[in-house]
């Protein structure tokens, strides 16, 4: 019997909820086109030592190329789906200290990230 109580209770609390998160909604969303929005770039560093100086550091060569990119779209008035994605890739070049030759490329960035999200979207206190 006391286990029946509660689960009573848990209901009524959950529909309580739901009735005043309903009356406090706001406009819910119409469906729509995607929209999408990007951004890629590559930034480079290069460090060079001459003769005259007497430390013993040697030149550098830094590269990163990367995208960024999101798409989202107002599946219907109850359903929201975003994508982002992000990718980046970037390589070190070093120079021998002694003879200044250059070494073989070491990767030094290497990203690959991918979030989807779908959303519920009532329009609820809390969505």
């Amino acid at each position: 019997m006391k286990q029946h109580m509660i689960s009573l209770l848990c209901y009524s609390l959950f529909a309580t909820l739901c009735v005043m998160g309903s009356a406090f909604a706001g406009d819910q969303p119409e469906a729509g086109p995607w929209k999408a929005e990007f951004t890629t770039g590559v930034g480079m560093t290069q460090a060079n030592y001459s003769d005259n100086w007497t430390g013993g550091e040697a030149g550098s060569i830094n590269w990163v190329a990367f995208f960024n990119g999101m798409a989202k779209r107002q599946l219907s008035i109850n359903w929201h789906w975003q994508n982002d994605l992000k990718l980046a890739f970037g390589q070190q070049h070093t120079q021998h200290k002694e003879t200044k030759d250059w070494s073989a490329p070491e990767k030094s960035e290497d990203k690959v990230r991918y979030d989807g999200i779908i959303k519920l979207t009532k329009g609820w206190f809390v969505d």
